[in-house]
């Protein structure tokens, strides 16, 4: 075999181990584009469960806020109740300042 056809001999035995890579390198980069949708699914998943997270957490606030309003009002009241100052059986009122006019 001559110098030249040895040569010729290589180049086709690395194009073929080329045509092998390039077969694993399309795989690969079909797997990486699946993985980076799959990827921004779960990014949006994750995005829409803290939104939910975050409005519970505000619901939440917005009640103990509300109970311990109402829990010392309706303890001011019943301080009042046992000073005299209400009579005994007199409304109970939880609205603001226009409720008891």
């Amino acid at each position: 075999m001559t110098r030249v056809s040895r040569l010729e001999a290589d180049a086709r035995s690395h194009s073929e181990i080329m045509d092998t890579y390039r077969g694993l390198h399309a795989e690969l980069d079909r797997q990486v584009e699946k993985l980076e949708s799959e990827l921004g699914v779960a990014r949006q998943e994750r995005l829409e469960a803290y939104n939910r997270w975050w409005r519970a957490r505000e619901d939440h606030n917005r009640c103990l806020h509300l109970a311990t309003r109402f829990r010392r009002r309706l303890e001011r009241w019943q301080q009042r109740r046992r000073l005299g100052v209400l009579e005994e059986d007199g409304p109970v009122e939880f609205g603001g300042p226009s409720a008891t006019t």
